[in-house]
Parts: structure tokens; C-alpha cells; sequence
């Protein structure tokens, strides 16, 4: 219920966002069309109705399927955005892939060995992973490997390794964030009273890292994962701007140049709608990891 009310909420802000920009008819036709044109247009679009009349046709039609017809494409909305969907999500599932194969094994050592010098490469990395700016790594891999080296494409889809660099520069942020979370989740769980029983019955440090000390900070990990990777999801809509790829970011860049709203809108609702949805999903195997959380109270 929760999830609904939070999608209903982003739905009613994204109408009144549009609204407060001015008057969207003017906003969409072009800079010179006469007053006339304009005031056509706007009947046309129902504009010229109350507020309240306007977002309750607006929701239902969302209802029923139906987001608005793309002002620059003369077609729905929706086919347009889920024609764009799977090129986002594998990008934003590549980035979260490779921050979680680097970051969570690196926060593990780094965990189980405070002070030493692996726990200081784990430290460096998480720093620099939250202070590195994603678009900046971007046209800086774009120098080195694209255009000084020659290794990888930089623009376009050319095969699997066009997603090269574009996951490595999305993937920094969340790799930054996790190696720091997940060290200080290992720091606390190394100082229990559980895991000290455990190495005095001789298991290993291999053995109590991988059953009793990666199992509990797994469930810390679960919901930061999900929230990475909306923020991936976010992340891909200029990363896909820079590398040229034709993603949901190359769409709402398209669509803002072009004064397309409906399409704008349809956009910004499908990616809170895609957070909403992975924050309840996350939700949902965090409580599967440990039974003690009680989804209903």
C-alpha cells in the first residue's frame, strides 16, 4: 500500500512540476506559433480545463494505460519508453555487477583486517569511488581507451564492448559506497561475541569469514544494493548521453530538447515507478534473509 500511495504521490509532482514551468501549451508548440495556434492547442490537449479536471484525466489514463501521445514522435508514449528499457537496465545491471564483484570481497578484507595495508587499499577505493564524479570518469575512459589507446568504442552500440566503459564509469559511485559499507559492517561483526566463539573453536579466517561474518553483513548489504541500483538506473541517464547510447537517458535528453513533456513525464514516471518497485522487492528479501523482520506489524 505503501508503494502505491509513494507511486500516486510521484505522479500528481510530476504533473504539477510540468505545470510550474508555465503554461504547457506555450511550452510545447513552437517559440514562434501565433497566439491563435496556441490557444487551439491547448483546447486540443485540455489544457484549458481545471486543474483538478486535468490530473483526474491524467491518472485515468495512466490507469488504463495510457501515458500520452510523444509530441515529437506523434505516437504513445509508453512503446516508446519500454522500446528503450532493456538497454538501460543491462547498463545499470552491468555497473551494480561489477561494484558488488569488487566492492563487497574488498570491504570483506578490509573488514577482517583493520589496519593493515589491505584494509587501507579497501579505504582508498571506497573514498575515491564516492568523490569520483561519474561523468568526469566517463570522458576521462573516453580519452584514454577510446581515443588515445583505441581499445574500446565510445559512442553507439557496437557489440558487448560499447558497455565497457559506460558500466565502468557508472559502477564507480555504487563501488564507493559498498566497499565502505560493507567494511564497517564486517568491523561490526567481527567484534561479536559469536564470531569470537568461533575462532576459538579453530575455524579458520576463511571459514569464519564466509559463514558467519559475510551471512550477517548480507543482510545490511541487501538494502543498499537496491537502492544502488535505482541510483544506477539515474546515473545511466547522462552516462548514456555521453557515450551516445540509445537508452532511456538519450530518449528524456531528446525529449527535453525537443519540449516533448508527455514523453518527459511518461520517462520520469516509469524510473520512479522501476525505484518504487525494487525498493518493495528489496524489501521483500530482506525479510527472507532474516526471519526476525516483520513485514506487517
Amino acid at each position: 500500500m505503501q508503494s502505491v500511495l509513494l507511486f500516486l504521490g510521484v505522479i500528481v509532482i510530476v504533473f504539477f512540476l510540468v505545470r510550474l514551468t508555465g503554461d504547457p501549451a506555450s511550452l510545447m508548440v513552437p517559440r514562434e506559433a501565433s497566439a491563435e495556434f496556441v490557444d487551439a492547442f491547448r483546447k486540443e490537449m485540455g489544457f484549458d480545463r481545471p486543474l483538478l479536471v486535468q490530473l483526474a484525466s491524467y491518472i485515468g489514463g495512466i490507469l488504463t494505460g495510457d501515458f500520452g501521445e510523444s509530441l515529437r514522435f506523434q505516437t504513445d508514449t509508453l512503446p516508446l519508453v519500454l522500446g528503450r528499457v532493456p538497454l538501460t537496465f543491462t547498463l545499470a545491471s552491468l555497473a551494480l555487477g561489477v561494484a558488488v564483484l569488487v566492492a563487497i570481497p574488498l570491504g570483506i578484507i578490509g573488514g577482517m583486517n583493520a589496519g593493515k595495508f589491505t584494509d587501507l587499499v579497501s579505504r582508498g577505493v571506497g573514498l575515491a569511488g564516492q568523490v569520483t564524479p561519474e561523468f568526469w570518469l566517463a570522458l576521462i575512459l573516453i580519452i584514454v581507451f577510446a581515443v588515445t589507446l583505441g581499445w574500446l568504442p565510445s559512442f553507439g552500440i557496437d557489440g558487448p564492448a560499447s558497455f565497457v566503459l559506460p558500466a565502468a564509469a557508472l559502477s564507480v559511485g555504487a563501488m564507493g559506497r559498498l566497499v565502505r559499507l560493507t567494511r564497517s559492517a564486517v568491523l561490526e561483526i567481527v567484534g561479536s561475541d559469536f564470531v569470537r566463539t568461533a575462532r576459538s573453536k579453530g575455524l579458520s579466517g576463511s571459514e569464519v569469514a564466509r559463514r558467519h561474518v559475510f551471512r550477517n553483513a548480507a543482510i545490511a548489504l541487501v538494502s543498499v544494493i537496491g537502492v544502488q541500483y535505482t541510483y544506477a538506473l539515474g546515473g545511466a541517464v547522462y552516462i548514456e548521453s555521453i557515450f551516445a547510447l540509445p537508452g532511456l537517458g538519450s530518449l528524456l535528453d531528446e525529449a527535453i530538447r525537443a519540449r516533448d513533456f508527455p514523453l518527459v513525464q511518461t520517462i520520469t514516471l516509469f524510473i520512479a515507478g522501476a525505484a518504487i518497485t525494487l525498493s518493495f522487492l528489496t524489501d521483500l528479501v530482506y525479510a527472507w534473509l532474516d526471519p526476525r523482520i516483520k513485514l506487517v506489524g
